[in-house]
This record gives structure tokens, C-alpha cells and sequence, in this order.
């Protein structure tokens, strides 16, 4: 996508092309759907207070799905208000700390405290609903959103079913491996920020396909955790979906914000 495009222009155009009558639709036709999933874990996945480990894998994804039907219904209803997102500092470095803030503490939040967890948990999805917003218009605007969206969702299907067909192919050694590669690459993507003047296409789908890679090395990796995971989980003890989805949600989530980003600028 061409760099001197108008945010509020590019705004303004995806809120004239929209159709009010079936843009409602959808919000009702996603609103039902996470109705009906958070009424089937309060039914099956939740139990005495607290998650039960049957059904452990099928649970993991409701809550994954979930989380993205959650970011899908909030963009459709601002989209539908006509919101624009304004570029103030304070509300996007605001929604940056509260979504690091939400997935640090969901991570050491007792599931005794399902509640409490519950509501962190939509704070870290709200928040990141929020920021994704202007890629969703963009990617809107260029019409390249339902593209991203199948070939993200090709993509997902295809190294999930790899490790549950091919267990074996995916090693737990690869987490230490992963984690330093993504922080090597988060650092020389933040330094090129300031240090590159000239910011060329050619370096951001270098940076792009690198984290694409990586992340998709992430979702082998968690998913074969996964496996474990759920032969491991103890009644007794009870699971925790919220904080065994988190990383597969950021995985799948991450893959798609690289894929949008690539096909908006083509």
C-alpha cells in the first residue's frame, strides 16, 4: 500500500463501501456465536469452580476462538459506529502496557481465581482488539482482508494437523531456540526503526517473512506442548485454557498481523 494514502481518507472510503444492513448481520451472527461458546464453558469446561481436564485440546481452541471472535465482533461494531482511530500517545501507549501488562499477570493469576482471571483475560483482548483496528480498516480498504484471513487459516490448519498426524517431527528442545530468534529479531527490527532512514519494501518483507517463520515455529512448538499438556492435566489440579491459548492465540494472531501487513502493501 501506497505510504502517502490518508489515514482518515482510508477511514472514510471503507465507511462509505459499508453495507449497515449486513454489517449488522454479522455483528448478530458473531455475537450469537461467542454467546453460544461462553455458555458451553460455563456448562462443560467450567466445574465446581474450576476448569476440568476433559476434553482438554477442544477447550484450548474454544478459548483461541473465542479470543479472535472477541477482536472480530469489537472491530465489526466500530466499524459499523464509524470509529476512527486517533494516533494519540497516551491511549496507544496506554492499550500497549495494559495488553504486556494483562498476558505478565495471566500468567501467575491462580486458576482459584477464574473470575479475576476471566477479566484480565478481556482486558488483554479489548486492548489488543483496539490497536489491530487500523490494520483491520487498511486491509479493508485494499480489499486483501478476507485473503489474509484463508491464508492464515490455511496456514494454522496445516502445522497443527502436521503435529497431531507427526508428533514426533516437532521437538520441545526448539522453546529456548525460538525465544532467542524472536528477540534477536524484535531488537534489530527496533533498531532499524531509528538507525535506517531509507525504510525500503524489500527490508519490511525480510522482517515480515522472518517473524512469519518464527512464529509459525512457535505454533509447532505450542502445540506440541499442548499435547502434553493434556495427558499431564490432573482432575485434582484442574487446567488452565486462558493461560495454554494465550500462546497459541499470540502465534496465530502475530501471523496474521504479518500476513495483513504484506498483502495491504502489495
Amino acid at each position: 500500500m501506497s505510504k502517502n494514502i490518508n489515514k482518515n481518507n482510508v477511514f472514510n472510503e471503507v465507511h462509505k463501501r459499508m453495507d449497515l444492513k449486513q454489517q449488522l448481520m454479522y455483528i448478530c451472527v458473531v455475537a450469537a456465536i461467542i454467546v453460544l461458546l461462553a455458555g458451553y464453558i460455563m456448562n462443560k469446561v467450567i466445574k465446581k469452580n474450576k476448569f476440568t481436564c476433559e476434553g482438554y485440546v477442544l477447550n484450548t481452541y474454544i478459548y483461541i476462538c473465542l479470543s479472535f471472535l472477541l477482536i472480530a465482533f469489537l472491530n465489526l461494531l466500530l466499524e459499523y459506529k464509524k470509529y476512527k482511530f486517533k494516533v494519540n500517545p497516551m491511549l496507544y501507549w496506554g492499550l500497549i502496557v495494559v495488553m504486556f501488562l494483562s498476558i505478565f499477570v495471566i500468567h501467575f493469576v491462580s486458576t482459584k481465581y477464574l473470575g479475576l482471571k476471566h477479566i484480565i483475560w478481556l482486558a488483554f483482548i479489548l486492548s489488543t482488539a483496539f490497536l489491530f483496528h487500523p490494520l483491520y480498516i487498511v486491509s479493508k480498504y485494499t480489499k486483501t482482508y478476507i485473503s489474509a484471513l484463508l491464508t492464515t487459516a490455511l496456514l494454522v490448519i496445516l502445522i497443527t494437523a502436521t503435529v497431531f498426524i507427526r508428533p514426533d517431527m516437532v521437538s520441545l528442545k526448539m522453546g529456548p531456540i525460538l525465544f532467542w530468534l524472536l528477540l534477536i529479531g524484535i531488537i534489530m527490527e527496533i533498531i532499524s526503526r531509528f538507525v535506517v532512514k531509507e525504510k525500503t519494501d524489500l527490508m519490511y518483507k525480510a522482517f515480515s517473512y522472518f517473524f512469519i517463520i518464527i512464529f509459525t515455529g512457535y505454533l509447532l512448538y505450542d502445540t506440541r506442548v499442548l499435547q502434553e499438556n493434556a495427558k499431564q492435566c490432573v482432575e485434582s489440579v484442574g487446567a488452565d485454557y486462558i493461560k495454554e491459548s494465550l500462546g497459541m492465540f499470540l502465534d496465530m494472531f502475530n501471523i496474521l498481523i504479518r500476513i495483513m501487513s504484506l498483502k495491504a502493501r502489495e
